[in-house]
Order: structure tokens, then C-alpha cells, then sequence
């Protein structure tokens, strides 16, 4: 080598691969170092050292009793400050701290064991920060069996390992939003929905307490509608003055901003007013806001009675339940205004005396009230799509089809068709309407129908019909006479 004596052609161009590394050893001062020159080392010896250079993942070789360092590219870039001035130095010279957790590891493999470490943490680079690594420790012999280094291949598994934490939690919230989404989705009562929400986060985040408030900006005032706390935790009071909270904190939450904050008093929220927050024995605490309506009407809020560092996959659930819960109030409302809305149509239904249903398409029934149901004998789901043609006469239900075929056009469906009374089995006439109901864009989305019993006048029409059919006749037959009379 060139600046170790080393002649001859094999030594001028060990080690045979390329890279920083090679040409490093090739160049450094063995003469100097525990273990002496190349040209005293075995074949073996030689042969591993260029095979781990040529390695792409972390390798190196620890030489002789001392644990002289040889290591590649890929341990170079690991070993950060460190290199290269580790190289050629005894491994407990070269790591002391992080030697000591492995050395138990190397009197092994140099006791003639293959070893394997499993996410060992280590810091060779001296950044103050452990990196997790898998390591291969190998025995090196030479021609005589001898054990003359110990070989290790390494893997840095810590950015995996993370990788994986993450996708973990990631696992863990998504089931756990799922569940809570199942779980408000059976509620139909707004607190009972809070409180699934409240009490699966609290127990989810292991919070103090979770506090769902009402803002009530006019009057200045803070409602805690709801509260469910810990075992031993002080309940919250039931009103707070907003100016109490007046600066950042509020400014934010107005904003439609998240308030965090891991210990009162401290940054951003270091007012001394906000002593009422630590009066009500909060300490740590997140707060999620609900504007609607440019106004701030409500907030979700996350207690700590003890200093606590809010991670940020911890405010992003707080966040994705505040974003279901407000979702789930919101369905419930609309739920109960459906329902009561129902209620009022069904009330209204049933105080008429007509066959009441809906349909969409044209003729598809989706509906019927319960004077339908009794008259015929069908129940909902059987007069539901065309079913509600079989109580029809026979006779009738090509005119009563037909007539649907019209409807769209001529903007209303009207038809007289006989209908069979489950109670007798008699037909009765009736006359049945339908009028279209029409969506924003004036698409029709559904026919609200009525059918109206027009038997007895039907029947009053034909007995009208016969009695002027023979008032006919007797008035010709009285003229008659007359005519006779006249040409007599």
C-alpha cells in the first residue's frame, strides 16, 4: 500500500472493490494499529473485508481480540461525525456508550456463535437519537480454523418499525371511528349521541373529561350542556363567562381553529386571565369549534387536570370525532324533523277519506296509507311497485296502465277503475288522481295519488241515465198520441 510499505501488485490494488471506503483502507496507516498491516493478515481475512465493501446495506468487520473497525460506504453514512476517524480503532475506543450494549454480543460470535440481534437501538452516529438495527453477526476463520474477526451485517429498521407504528394507529383510529360511527348511527336522540361520542373519546384519549358546550355569544356566556369525567374528576360548572377567555384562545376557537395546549399558562395561551381554565381543573386541553353561520355555536372540548402534550394523531381524532359528532346532530335533526313532518302527513292522511299513496316512475307505488290497506286487504309491501293493480277489475287495468302512460306528458294522471273490497268482494267505482312532485330543476321525483269512492254516485248516474233513457221514451210516445190526435 502506499503509505504502509505494502509492495507487490496484489497489495497495491487490495482491496479490490471500489468506492470511498476501499480507497480509504487502502491508503490507512495499518502499521500503527492493534492488528498490523495487510500483508500479516489471512486470505479469509482479506476475502471478507473486500466482500463486506462491496456490500450495499451497513457492514463491517471487527479484527482480532482488540475488535479493530473496518466498515463500509453504507456504515460510513451511519456513523454520521464519526467517521471517518472510528476507522481502524478498536470498537470500544471507537463507541464506548454504544459498545457497551452490544459487547456481549461480539464475545459470542468471537466464541465461534452466529448471532442474531433484533432491533437493537444504537447511536453511532452521536446525533442523541437512537436508531433501531438489525444486525448478523458472523464468525471469520482462517486456513487453520481459527477465529480472526467477526463480521456484521446490519439493517436500520427503525424508520420501518415507524412505518409500521403509524399504519398501526392509522389501524387503530379508523376502527375506532368506525365503531363510533356505528355507534351514533343507532341513536336517534341528539344527547344520547353526545354522549356515545363523549364517553368514546374520553376512554379512547384515557382525558380527565370531555365537555360538549353551547356558545351563546349574545349573552356572553358558555353553556356546559353535557360533561363526562373520570372517576374522581371535579365536574365543570354549568355556565363560564366568555371574557374570561377573552385573547388567543378565543380569537382562535371564533376562527374555527383547534386550541391546544399542554399546560396552562404556557405559550400560545400564556394570558394570566386564563386562570379560569385551571379553576375548573384543567391543566392540558384541546377544544374543537363548530362554526355555522360565520358564528361560533358550539365546541368539543378534551380536559387534563395534569400537564399533558397533546400528540398530533391525538387532536386529529379529536378533530375526525367533532367532524362525525357535529355529522351525527346534524342527521338526528334532520331525522326528527322527518319524522315529525311523517307524523303530521300521516295524521293528515288519515283524516280523509280517500285511498292516499305515492309512486314514482310511472304507476310504481312506494307507499299507501292505511285506508288503502284496509279497502283492499293488501298490505304496504304488497301494493308496493305494480302490485297494487291486483284488488283492480281485470277489465279495467289496461285503462288504468294506459292512462299512466300520459301522465308525464299532460302533467296529472286521472282514471275511474273498479276496485275490489276485501270485505265483501264487491267491486267499487273510484276515481283516482295523481299530481307530480318536482325537485328544484323541475324534474318529477314521485306522484302523490289519491283514489276517491265514486260507487254510489256512479250508480246514481246510471239510475239518472235510466230514468231520463225512459222519460224519453214516454214523452215519444205521448207525442205521438198527440200526432195522432192532430191527424185525426
Amino acid at each position: 500500500m502506499a503509505n504502509n510499505g505494502e509492495t507487490g501488485a496484489a497489495a497495491a490494488i487490495w482491496p479490490h472493490s471500489g468506492g470511498d471506503m476501499a480507497s480509504r483502507i487502502r491508503d490507512h496507516d495499518w502499521h500503527n494499529s492493534p492488528i498490523g498491516g495487510p500483508s500479516a493478515w489471512s486470505a479469509e481475512l482479506l476475502a471478507i473485508i473486500d466482500h463486506m465493501l462491496g456490500l450495499p446495506m451497513i457492514a463491517s468487520v471487527a479484527v482480532g481480540p482488540q475488535r479493530v473497525l473496518v466498515y463500509n460506504d453504507a456504515a460510513a453514512a451511519h456513523y454520521g461525525g464519526n467517521h471517518p476517524v472510528v476507522l481502524g480503532q478498536p470498537l470500544p475506543v471507537a463507541f464506548p456508550d454504544q459498545f457497551r450494549r452490544v459487547a456481549n454480543y461480539y464475545d459470542r460470535a468471537f466464541a465461534g456463535e452466529s448471532i442474531y440481534v433484533a432491533a437493537q437501538p444504537l447511536d453511532p452516529s452521536g446525533s442523541g437519537r437512537d436508531e433501531v438495527i438489525d444486525a448478523y453477526l458472523s464468525p471469520v476463520r482462517d486456513a487453520t480454523g481459527s477465529i480472526v474477526a467477526v463480521h456484521m451485517v446490519g439493517f436500520e429498521t427503525g424508520s420501518r418499525l415507524a412505518a409500521e407504528e403509524r399504519l398501526r394507529e392509522s389501524e387503530e383510529r379508523q376502527r375506532f371511528k368506525l365503531a363510533l360511527s356505528d355507534r351514533m348511527r343507532s341513536e336517534t336522540d341528539a344527547v344520547a349521541i353526545i354522549a356515545v361520542a363523549a364517553r368514546m373519546l374520553r376512554e379512547k384519549l384515557g382525558a380527565s373529561r370531555v365537555v360538549f358546550a353551547e356558545i351563546d355569544e349574545e349573552a356572553g356566556i358558555v353553556r356546559m350542556r353535557m360533561a363526562w369525567s373520570a372517576d374522581g374528576v371535579t365536574p365543570p360548572p354549568a355556565t363560564l363567562k366568555l371574557v374570561d377567555f377573552a385573547g388567543p384562545l378565543l380569537a382562535d376557537l371564533q376562527a374555527g381553529h383547534t386550541v391546544r395546549f399542554d399546560d396552562i399558562g404556557e405559550p400560545p395561551y400564556s394570558r394570566t386571565d386564563l386562570a379560569a381554565i385551571a379553576a375548573i381543573d384543567v391543566r392540558a386541553g384541546l377544544s374543537v369549534p363548530l362554526i355555522a353561520g360565520g358564528r361560533f355555536v358550539v365546541n368539543l372540548n378534551v380536559h387534563q387536570n395534569v400537564p399533558r402534550h397533546w400528540t398530533d394523531a391525538e387532536v386529529a381524532l379529536t378533530e375526525a370525532v367533532a367532524e362525525r359528532l357535529w355529522d351525527a346532530l346534524e342527521r338526528a335533526r334532520a331525522e326528527q324533523a322527518l319524522r315529525a313532518s311523517e307524523e303530521r302527513l300521516n295524521m293528515l292522511v288519515e283524516g280523509v277519506p280517500q285511498l292516499v299513496w305515492r309512486a314514482i316512475d310511472i304507476g310504481n307505488w312506494t307507499w299507501a296509507s292505511s285506508q288503502w290497506t284496509r279497502f283492499t286487504g293488501q298490505t304496504v309491501a304488497e301494493c308496493q311497485g305494480w302490485g297494487w293493480l291486483d284488488p283492480v277489475h281485470p277489465d279495467d287495468r289496461e285503462r288504468a296502465l294506459a292512462q299512466w302512460q300520459l301522465a308525464p306528458s299532460q302533467g296529472r294522471y286521472e282514471a275511474e277503475y273498479r276496485i275490489r273490497d276485501a270485505a265483501t268482494g264487491d267491486y267499487h267505482w273510484f276515481q283516482t288522481r295523481a299530481a307530480p312532485v318536482r325537485d328544484v330543476n323541475g324534474r318529477i321525483i314521485e306522484w302523490l295519488g289519491t283514489s276517491t269512492d265514486i260507487h254510489d254516485l256512479r250508480q246514481l248516474q246510471e239510475r239518472q241515465q235510466l230514468l231520463v233513457a225512459e222519460l224519453q221514451h214516454r214523452v215519444r210516445n205521448i207525442l205521438n198520441v198527440v200526432r195522432s190526435v192532430f191527424a185525426r
